[in-house]
């Protein structure tokens, strides 16, 4: 038998979600599911719930992103003054920490969703009452938020984070050093000779900031990349 390419190691089960609400995979309101997600904060892989997907496309976006350290899935219950001037609470649908220690408590919603119930004056109002122990900042993401191809790229990259492949990382990281000019990523592929492998490992290096490419369009082999330290 040859040797897998493959990282080989015992498996190990992700950590079960740290929200506070069970997670129910029916629902007649919502498209419930979840992503498995290695923080850097944690170095171990865990379940973050979604109920919709514009909640899961949020999640991917947030976990592409090169500063963060960690997200929560619905991070607990925030108690505040509603605009009818009842006591309501308020759970955020994440939690993201950044490297810089930021935290920011997001809620995510339809924008259309957002217009027709105020949404904004009821965060507000949340934030007001939102204890700077829990979050720094509460922030709104609705659909017109997010950029598809960020969106596209981020989806893709989380499937190249779940299957790690060290042989095609060393390979892409030896031709990265040697570069001393822009290239085009299908040269680079060409140049490693893993085919998809090589291809994969090009964008973790991309998104783990030892490429640089540009983020708001789709990366596809015919996307320019460069070493950091060579963009103006």
């Amino acid at each position: 038998m040859t040797e897998s390419n493959i990282d080989d190691h015992a498996y190990c089960p992700p950590s079960e979600s740290t929200g506070i609400r069970s997670f129910a995979a029916r629902s007649k309101s919502s498209v419930r599911g979840f992503a498995i997600f290695e923080m850097p904060a944690e170095k171990h892989p865990r379940q973050i719930i979604y109920e919709s997907n514009l909640e899961r496309k949020t999640l991917l976006t947030l976990c592409a992103q090169a500063d963060i350290w960690n997200v929560h899935d619905q991070p607990g219950r925030i108690s505040f003054e509603g605009l009818t001037g009842k006591l309501e609470t308020h759970i955020p649908d994440y939690l993201a920490q950044f490297r810089c220690g930021l935290r920011v408590a997001i809620a995510v919603k339809p924008y259309d969703r957002v217009q027709k119930i105020n949404f904004r004056a009821t965060l507000r109002a949340v934030e007001k009452c939102m204890s700077p122990s829990f979050a720094d900042r509460l922030a709104l993401v609705t659909e017109k938020s997010l950029n598809p191809a960020e969106v596209q790229n981020a989806e893709f990259l989380h499937l190249c984070r779940q299957h790690k492949d060290r042989e095609a990382d060393l390979l892409v990281a030896n031709a990265v050093a040697g570069l001393v000019a822009s290239t085009s990523i299908a040269d680079l592929v060409s140049e490693v000779g893993l085919g998809g492998r090589g291809f994969r490992a090009v964008f973790r290096a991309i998104y783990d900031g030892r490429l640089s490419a540009e983020k708001r369009s789709v990366i596809t082999p015919l996307t320019s990349v460069s070493l950091p330290e060579m963009q103006p």
